[in-house]
C-alpha cells in the first residue's frame, strides 16, 4: 500500500513538472538596490506610492520585525497532493500549483556588477536578492512584495506575459511598513522586457537593477 502511494505521488509530481515545463518555464530573477551618496536633486517629493490593487504575495526578510511575518511561496504542492490522495477533487482543482516561486541564494548575472557598486564611492550598496519563478499571463500574475525593515527598503514586482514579457516595479526606500501608505521616495515603472536582459530603474535618490533569465 505504501509503495502504491509512493508511485502515485511520483506520478503526480511528474505531471506537475511536465506542466511547468510546457506552460510555466522558470526564470532566474536577480535584483540589486543601491542609493546615491549625494542625491543630485533638490526636489521635494509630495506624491505617494500607490500600492498595487491586485493580489499581493508577501515575502518579508527573515530578520524582519514585522508582526505579520510570513514566508511566501507561490507553490502549494503538498496541499495539492494531499487533496488528490484524499480524493477531494474540488479542492485539488483550486490548489493546482500553477505559479512557482522559490528563493535562490546567490547572484550570477549581476555578481560582478554588485562588486562594482560596492567599490563605487558615489554609490551606497543596500542589498541584493535572487529567486526563481514562472512568468504567467497577466490575468494570472501576482505582485511579489518584499520588505526589509533593517535595511529600510522594499519593492513590489510583477512579471507577466502578454504577447511579450513585461515587468511592473514599485520599489521604495522607507523604514515604514508599506501598509502605512505614505511612502514618497519610490520608483514606479512598467516596461516590456526580453529574456537575458538587464534593466535599470532610476530615482534621484536610489536605483534598482534587475536581471531576468530563463533557466
Amino acid at each position: 500500500m505504501k509503495y502504491f502511494k509512493f508511485k502515485y505521488i511520483a506520478l503526480i509530481m511528474l505531471s506537475i513538472s511536465v506542466y511547468s515545463y510546457e506552460e510555466l518555464q522558470e526564470y532566474k530573477v536577480e535584483l540589486i538596490i543601491f542609493k546615491y551618496s549625494t542625491p543630485n536633486t533638490n526636489e521635494l517629493f509630495d506624491s505617494i506610492l500607490k500600492i498595487p490593487d491586485m493580489e499581493i504575495i508577501n515575502n518579508y526578510s527573515i530578520d524582519s520585525d514585522t508582526s505579520e511575518y510570513r514566508y511566501s511561496n507561490f507553490s502549494n504542492v503538498s496541499e495539492y497532493i494531499s487533496s488528490v490522495i484524499n480524493k477531494d477533487y474540488i479542492k485539488s482543482k483550486s490548489l493546482y500549483p500553477s505559479v512557482w516561486y522559490r528563493d535562490d541564494v546567490k547572484l550570477e548575472t549581476l555578481k560582478k556588477l554588485r562588486t562594482n557598486i560596492i567599490n563605487d564611492n558615489e554609490i551606497d550598496y543596500i542589498d541584493s536578492k535572487s529567486w526563481i519563478q514562472s512568468i504567467p499571463s497577466y490575468e494570472s500574475s501576482k505582485y511579489l512584495a518584499y520588505e526589509n525593515d533593517i535595511k529600510n527598503y522594499g519593492f513590489f514586482l510583477n512579471l507577466y506575459k502578454k504577447r511579450f514579457m513585461h515587468i511592473q516595479l514599485k520599489g521604495y526606500l522607507s523604514n515604514l511598513n508599506y501598509r502605512n501608505n505614505n511612502i514618497n521616495i519610490f520608483i514606479d515603472d512598467e516596461k516590456r522586457i526580453f529574456n537575458e536582459e538587464v534593466h535599470f530603474f532610476d530615482n534621484p535618490y536610489f536605483g534598482i537593477i534587475i536581471s531576468v533569465i530563463q533557466i
